[in-house]
């Protein structure tokens, strides 16, 4: 498999992994401080990043491009998720 697809294959699954979670109306984790939640959803999102910048790298060279699209990817999934 070419690491194009490899890298698109891994965003695609993390993001039905995360509408998978989020469609359900509690995660199986235990409440262990107030707003753990935001550092759920702050960790979730950067893996998301991570996995867009390693797909879009195979798309083009301009890092600006990179950083723009992974921005403009994980907004419209967050917006549309939420």
């Amino acid at each position: 498999m070419k690491p194009a697809y490899r890298d698109f294959l891994a965003l695609l699954v993390y993001c039905g992994f995360i509408f998978y979670l989020s469609s359900r109306s509690s995660l199986p984790t235990p409440m262990l401080f107030p707003h753990q939640d935001k550092f759920i959803h702050t960790g979730a999102y950067f893996v998301m990043g991570v996995l867009t910048w390693r797909w879009l790298r195979h798309l083009t060279a301009s890092g600006l491009l990179k950083t723009c699209g992974t921005l403009l990817f994980c907004s419209v999934y967050g917006i549309s998720d939420e």
